[in-house]
């Protein structure tokens, strides 16, 4: 199925032959150079060319993305078919590889704890504060088809969301239209206001 698909694509694609491209091209080169002459509505008359230029701007836009789709659509269902595939095979592997990291990483935890409790309580029974402990847990783990080392990073986590400086923050763009969609007019810090778009209805 998936070979058909691709196969389908192909054939697709074979239908757009580089004639017809290079003649949408250079209609398309001589469409936007006639509505390239709108720099700037004076009249009525104007606002009318401009908007049929829009209009028509819009409508090959769609019919250009109509086309695109055409082409993709079964390349990708074919995509889709591979990665659910895959992704059926790989996530209970990333699964168990999450769980065995973090098992490892726990222990190495708890064992460090322990040594610095002990090389504590040396220090202050010798009364040496540069006594040490060494470490029990091996720095590198070295197997039959590897080598592994540990590294440390830098990450965060949230404790207390109220006191986090503003310039981590950032607005929730979702929540503030739906809220404007609901009726909500006033919100501190925004200026709520209205602006002109277009809605388009074609003559019949």
């Amino acid at each position: 199925m998936v070979l058909m698909n691709i196969n389908l694509a192909n054939k697709n694609m074979k239908k757009i032959k580089q004639k017809e491209l290079k003649k949408e091209e250079k209609q398309l080169e001589v469409f936007i150079e006639k509505v390239s002459d709108i720099n700037k509505i004076k009249s009525v008359e104007d606002l009318t060319k401009a908007d049929e230029a829009r209009i028509k701007i819009k409508d090959k836009l769609e019919q250009l993305e109509n086309e695109r789709k055409e082409v993709t659509a079964p390349m990708n269902k074919s995509l889709k078919v591979v990665n659910d595939r895959y992704k059926t095979l790989t996530v209970p592997l990333k699964e168990l590889k999450d769980k065995i990291e973090k098992m490892i990483l726990e222990y190495r935890r708890v064992e460090e704890e322990k040594r610095l409790a002990e090389e504590a309580k040396l220090i202050e029974m010798s009364g040496n504060e540069l006594a040490t402990i060494t470490n029990s847990v091996p720095a590198v783990i070295e197997t039959k088809t590897a080598k592994t080392t540990f590294v440390k990073k830098w990450t965060y986590e949230i404790i207390d969301e109220k006191k986090i400086p503003r310039q981590f923050l950032m607005v929730n763009d979702s929540a503030v239209k739906d809220a404007i969609s609901e009726g909500k007019r006033e919100i501190n810090g925004l200026k709520i206001y209205q602006e002109e778009g277009f809605r388009d209805y074609k003559n019949k």
